[in-house]
């Protein structure tokens, strides 16, 4: 009978005092129990371990560095945190990854596991064996490295020394304008818009080209073009287009010098495109008339202490946001380069660039980081690094130029997004070769990337460019193969099959 007796005084203990004083932590249904009472843990000191129900030090994990890698995975990690040990597990996307080792109780090491089906970011997770998890997401993703289709190649009857793209006639595809390096003609090469291109149209100008632009200079809403040529005085020729992929001869703008920096654009915000030069010490205005003909004379400023000759390269964009045109113009030589401001009214400040490692050569505008501001992708001369990124802070200065490892001598530099996974790549490309290199750094987080990933392309490249050629949102490559031994000129257009 005594196992009667302490029934009733175990019923009458939890009668006046309760059984969660009695059981504490440990009882499933008891409010002390932090796993029914999340409120008990203070984070993000303690965490609740599911197995005693108690709180207990938390461990934290902070960032996984890198913070992306490809699909296949094999990549180290880096796991930065709290309070870790040699015992826990490590888990990404699901799927364990592989021996973990203990740098520090700050500092984990894994191996990346393939992805599987996965793409974009995955939650990582640490176990503990006594119970507590700790699982974040955000901190890391797996992304697709681009896939290039096989090269079609395609017979050009001239010699492209030059390719500027615009919407030619007006149907809203891509279309090519290419230069001759051995006549005076010019050739359009219209979108199909399924990937391939229109047979070349010839439209005969005055002289060989020497530098391309196109923009509207007339305000019809069809694509102009201008020529540079060489000659005891430098010169430009304008041409109107018809929206067809031809063009007529309109204007010739007579230049200090031979020019090579040049460019097309309303600079003056009246819906025309004005024509830009960079004129040995000048940068030189011509507004355009809305007929196919300039101002005679220039609006003109003064460069501070470069000078422009053959190997100059020009861009206009709007680097500060103010709905003008900037001018980026660089001479080849010279280790920065000017940076023009433009006022919307045909006037401009000057400042200097960064100095870079070695001579810019070229480059390419674009949103690398994902902060709204264009950056400035630059390609140096023969020495290291091949490339640099000038990345653009809020106060429209820009920092000083980052690194980029890839091929030298480059002909191309682009930053778009290849792969599809909305971080900006950097695509590098150089003709020093008969086989040519063509590299693409994986964006892996803003203005950060993975190494370079170099892809075949067919026999005398010299020229790359991605375009938009068909409804893939993914860009194509478009190759130009200029003297290419006895296969003479042609192009090839590597599709972008990236899933």
């Amino acid at each position: 009978m005594r196992w009667k007796y302490w029934i009733r005084a175990a019923w009458l203990v939890c009668s006046l005092c309760g059984c969660e004083a009695l059981y504490g932590g440990y009882s499933v249904g008891n409010s002390n129990n932090c796993v029914v009472n999340q409120a008990l843990c203070q984070a993000p000191d303690q965490a609740c371990n599911p197995q005693t129900r108690e709180c207990e030090p938390a461990i934290l994990l902070d960032a996984v560095d890198p913070p992306a890698v490809a699909t296949p995975g094999g990549e180290i990690l880096s796991l930065s945190g709290q309070r870790f040990s040699a015992d826990v597990k490590v888990r990404i996307g699901g799927i364990d990854a592989g021996p973990v080792t203990l740098l520090s109780d700050r500092s984990l090491r894994v191996v990346a596991p393939p992805s599987g089906d996965q793409r974009g970011s995955v939650a990582v997770e640490i176990l503990h064996p006594a119970g507590q998890t700790v699982r974040k997401e955000g901190l890391f993703r797996y992304y697709e490295p681009t896939r290039l289709g096989a090269p079609q190649p395609v017979a050009l009857p001239f010699a492209p020394r030059h390719v500027r793209s615009a919407d030619i006639n007006q149907d809203g595809r891509v279309d090519l304008v290419a230069t001759d390096g051995f006549s005076s003609s010019v050739f359009a090469l219209l979108g199909q818009g399924d990937g391939r291109l229109s047979a070349p149209i010839a439209t005969a100008l005055s002289a060989r080209a020497f530098g391309l632009s196109l923009g509207d200079v007339n305000g019809d809403g069809k694509t102009d073009l201008a020529i540079s040529q060489t000659g005891p005085m430098g010169s430009i020729e304008v041409a109107l287009g018809a929206g067809d992929g031809t063009f007529a001869s309109s204007t010739q703008v007579t230049t200090q010098a031979t020019v090579g920096g040049f460019a097309l654009g309303d600079m003056n915000s009246d819906g025309k495109a004005d024509l830009v030069v960079a004129d040995d010490v000048r940068l030189r205005l011509f507004i355009s008339q809305g007929n196919g003909t300039f101002a005679a004379v220039s609006q003109d400023t003064a460069l501070a202490y470069q000078s422009f000759r053959v190997s100059a390269f020009v861009a206009l964009h709007d680097l500060n946001g103010d709905a003008s045109l900037d001018v980026l113009a660089l001479n080849g030589f010279d280790l920065n380069f000017p940076i023009l401001t433009g006022n919307g009214s045909g006037a401009f400040s000057e400042r200097a660039s960064p100095i870079f490692p070695s001579s810019p050569s070229l480059f390419s505008i674009g949103d690398a980081n994902a902060d709204g501001l264009p950056d400035v992708l630059v390609g140096l001369s023969v020495v290291e690094p091949g490339a640099a990124l000038m990345l653009q802070a809020a106060d429209h200065s820009f920092r000083q130029p980052l690194p980029l490892s890839g091929p030298r001598s480059l002909s191309a530099v682009e930053i778009r997004d290849m792969n599809g996974d909305g971080v900006a790549d950097v695509v590098l490309f150089s003709s020093s070769m008969n086989n040519g290199t063509l590299s693409i750094l994986h964006g892996i987080s803003p203005a950060r990337y993975a190494a370079p990933t170099t892809y075949p392309v067919p026999p005398f490249p010299s020229l790359v460019m991605a375009l938009q050629l068909d409804s893939n949102p993914r860009p194509e490559l478009f190759v130009v193969h200029r003297g290419a031994g006895a296969s003479g000129n042609f192009y090839s257009v590597l599709s972008n099959v990236t899933p």
